[in-house]
């Protein structure tokens, strides 16, 4: 639970600098990076319904600064993310959500992946299209460094917001970042996800009024969607489902 980990954190500011890069380094993981040692937790108190925004919030707080102290920015930065996650997801609190990243964004740089990503998706939420784009095109232009399973769900939100502001090129191009990036996951589920944003990215060039090239992505679609079953998970099941759907809209469209 993120209570507990108060008591993992006080060890490790007990421990030797050396001894604390030793256990640190062997959380590291490609995909997950430096939020390994938080996200059990996180996750945990989510699936159970028990996170409290403000007694969490404060945790982080708290778990920040030893990080920091400890000159581990990416620990740092993590737990202030996972602050500002807390504060919008749990705590419907945008405004104490963004003073929170924007802190941040002055502490670590303004240019922080992490803390730009978590801005653009507080803005997301918020349906704040425009701005939220914006933060959300700076991070895929520049390549920024993040896991293939925040960019495939950057691919995802940008797309989303550039949709909502009438922009269906650049929505099918975030949209098929989105599912490139998926494609390199290691999550079982992630073929799901990757297959289920190309027929996001085929409807948005049906709808932008190239038919054609919509037509041809979904037979690759059909193909790939072979892969996996719809009853290994809830994310295979969606997938199998939409595309179903998104089939069945197509042929009243040209009938």
């Amino acid at each position: 639970q993120i209570d507990e980990l108060i008591t993992v954190f006080d060890f490790l500011d007990g421990c030797s600098a050396e001894q604390r890069e030793q256990y640190l380094a062997a959380l590291e993981d490609k995909d997950f990076n430096v939020d390994l040692i938080v996200t059990g937790a996180w996750l945990r108190e989510h699936e159970n319904e028990t996170i409290r925004p403000d007694a969490h919030s404060a945790v982080f707080s708290r778990l920040e600064e030893q990080a920091k102290n400890w000159n581990n920015t990416a620990l740092a930065v993590c737990c202030r993310k996972y602050n500002a996650i807390i504060l919008d997801e749990y705590g419907n609190d945008k405004k104490g959500a963004l003073a929170v990243l924007d802190e941040g964004l002055e502490r670590y740089g303004l240019t922080n992946s992490e803390l730009v990503r978590a801005k653009a998706r507080v803005l997301y939420r918020s349906e704040n299209h425009k701005e939220s784009l914006a933060l959300s095109k700076s991070l895929i232009d520049s390549d920024a460094p993040l896991s293939a399973l925040e960019q495939a769900f950057l691919g995802r939100d940008a797309a989303i917001s550039a949709e909502k502001e009438g922009d269906l090129k650049t929505a099918r191009r975030y949209y098929l970042y989105g599912s490139k990036a998926a494609e390199k996951s290691p999550l079982p589920d992630m073929a799901a996800m990757r297959v289920g944003l190309l027929a996001d990215a085929a409807l948005a060039s049906w709808h932008s009024g190239d038919q054609c090239i919509c037509l041809q992505d979904f037979v690759t679609i059909l193909n790939e969607l072979d892969d996996f079953k719809p009853e290994e998970t809830l994310r295979t099941a969606h997938c199998h489902a939409f595309v179903r759907h998104a089939l069945l809209w197509l042929d009243q469209e040209v009938t």
